[in-house]
């Protein structure tokens, strides 16, 4: 077995822009909830299909949820918020 387990990465981010959030970046892209810019959230970790995808946690009708707002849109404590991450670079 050679998957690795997924670790959160767990820092509070601030949204930068108005954005939509989405249960499924892949194939509906379902809207669950739109943040503000000024919002605060939790991020997880980053996923990439045809784009980057932040996974961040929130608050939608005073219940925790778990979603995707496209990447470039999340300042992150102790990350320059325009450097993206190149998912054809080694991460690990």
């Amino acid at each position: 077995d050679n998957l690795e387990q997924l670790v959160w990465d767990e820092r509070q981010g601030e949204v930068l822009n108005t954005v939509s959030v989405t249960d499924d970046p892949a194939l509906t892209g379902a809207v669950m909830t739109t943040l503000y810019a000024g919002e605060k959230v939790t991020y997880l970790t980053t996923m990439f299909n045809t784009d980057g995808w932040d996974y961040i946690e929130t608050t939608v009708d005073g219940q925790t949820a778990r979603g995707f707002i496209p990447q470039g849109n999340l300042s992150v404590a102790g990350e320059d918020p325009t450097e993206e991450i190149d998912p054809d670079e080694d991460q690990g």
